[in-house]
């Protein structure tokens, strides 16, 4: 996949969720550093790349996992909920202790 292709995924679907949120492309630019709505607009449209600070800070803004502004494939509202609650587990001080556990049997899923 090409570049402008990546950058016409990542621009639509922080548009989608912008867009569920309720969020104009203007409060978003603000809220994110920008200093025109315009770059938003450019985003959105696939014409330029965002930087992964930027791409962390929107998905954060707009209440999505980063993840799920990137992959190319479609998430539906229940399983980002659910991959949000998995970073938090992966992110927790201190580490839960069933969380070796779940990493065990995604790794045992992978391997077959």
């Amino acid at each position: 996949m090409t570049k402008d292709r990546v950058n016409e995924r990542i621009g639509s679907r922080i548009r989608k969720y912008r867009k569920r949120i309720g969020m104009t492309q203007t409060e978003l630019a603000k809220a994110v550093g920008y200093t025109s709505s315009g770059m938003m607009s450019q985003v959105e449209n696939g014409l330029v790349g965002v930087e992964i600070s930027k791409l962390q800070k929107i998905a954060k803004i707009l209440g999505v996992h980063p993840g799920a502004l990137i992959t190319f494939e479609e998430f539906d509202d229940r399983s980002l909920a659910a991959l949000m609650k998995f970073e938090h587990l992966l992110m927790a001080k201190p580490k839960p202790k069933y969380l070796d556990a779940i990493l065990a049997l995604i790794k045992d899923e992978e391997n077959g």
